[in-house]
């Protein structure tokens, strides 16, 4: 909101806050001071979803209300989190699949047995899961059996098993596989004996271009399945990780990273069926330094951005993001210069102020 503040009226609502009678919302801005302004303002010119509850994003009033904004030229953008089923799906026939681990969506007992048995170890994701809940890591060793990990009660967990059936039992009993993925597991690059991947935070640009707005290091949690900070996770700079790891390569490493996210997240955006202006790419790097995408986040967290050395790269995200904005609402050069008739003309003395005044085709609201 302060990235647009000076150009725009930006505020937030909810679905309860419009009037589609009079196409208006009450709309809420934050003060200077603290706290927010609620005003009733016109509908908007472009809507950033960043709706978080996952289970009313999946309701039909939701799917609804977000299809009659578009029903009044309302561009959505980041319409609803992603099912990583899909994503794969998606990127099947495009030349960025060759950055997926082997896939399989609603794996078979026997589909996991034999991918367990075919790469060091697999991961067992939820395909609507968040922040790793879910997450089982599976691996097979000759003569010893099965080793399963995974995250109950606030801790890390290992249990072996010498049976392959018994532990799928176990597992079935607590987590239903037709809504999870069996994906290989890829030996990354580490720290301290710890795998890292990264965060790779994606914004859409002014000029409908992706643009990489951040880069955050994940180290994993001692016995932990993922790299989650909540799970214990640690957030590092990459460059750092890089060099120690790479040495004089690191910046070429890097390099690469860079150019197979973009092409990776314009793949993605050429099979989404929703528009898209911001994504989160879950990426590692294994120890020759080839790229693997684990996950795209549709509605990626900004935790990254926390990180002392990050708090500019984060500035500069939104402000990337509030040009996009402009691009799909068909504003350009800033408030005044509208290309279409169909936006409301704003004006406003004072936004931080209870004297904020709006007017559309001569009415005062």
């Amino acid at each position: 909101m302060r990235a647009g503040k000076d150009r725009s009226f930006v505020f937030a609502f909810a679905k309860n806050d419009v009037d589609w009678g009079n196409e208006t919302v009450i709309g809420s801005f934050p003060q200077p001071s603290g706290g927010w302004l609620r005003r009733k303002v016109p509908l908007p010119d472009v809507v950033y979803n960043r709706f978080l509850n996952r289970n009313e994003e999946r309701s039909s009033s939701m799917d609804r209300f977000k299809r009659r904004l578009l029903g009044k030229g309302i561009p959505v953008f980041n319409w609803s989190f992603f099912d990583k089923g899909d994503v794969y799906k998606w990127l099947e026939g495009e030349s960025a699949y060759k950055y997926i681990p082997e896939s399989i969506v609603s794996p078979s007992t026997k589909q996991i047995k034999q991918l367990v048995e075919k790469y060091p170890f697999i991961y067992l994701k939820p395909t609507h899961g968040s922040a790793g809940r879910g997450i089982y890591r599976l691996a097979y060793v000759p003569k010893h059996g099965y080793y399963i990990r995974y995250r109950h009660g606030g801790k890390n967990v290992q249990i072996r098993y010498s049976r392959f059936d018994v532990m799928m039992n176990m597992i079935e009993k607590r987590s239903n596989m037709s809504r999870y993925v069996a994906q290989q597991g890829v030996r990354l690059i580490e720290l301290d004996g710890c795998s890292v991947d990264f965060r790779f935070h994606m914004i859409k640009n002014g000029n409908n271009e992706w643009v990489i707005s951040g880069i955050g290091a994940k180290k994993a949690g001692r016995g932990s399945v993922t790299t989650h900070v909540r799970n214990g996770g640690k957030l590092i700079m990459p460059m750092r990780l890089l060099s120690g790891v790479f040495g004089s390569r690191a910046g070429k490493v890097l390099d690469n990273a860079k150019k197979t996210v973009i092409e990776l997240a314009e793949a993605v955006e050429r099979k989404c069926p929703e528009t898209l202006g911001e994504l989160g790419l879950d990426i590692g790097l294994d120890r020759r330094g080839n790229v693997w995408m684990f996950e795209a986040n549709a509605k990626p967290g900004h935790t990254i951005f926390k990180h002392p050395s990050m708090k500019s790269a984060g500035r500069n995200s939104w402000a990337h993001l509030f040009e996009h904005c402009l691009y799909l609402s068909k504003f350009r050069g800033g408030r005044g210069n509208e290309t279409g008739n169909r936006h409301p003309r704003m004006e406003s003395k004072n936004t931080t102020s209870d004297k904020i005044r709006f007017e559309r085709n001569g009415k005062i609201l």
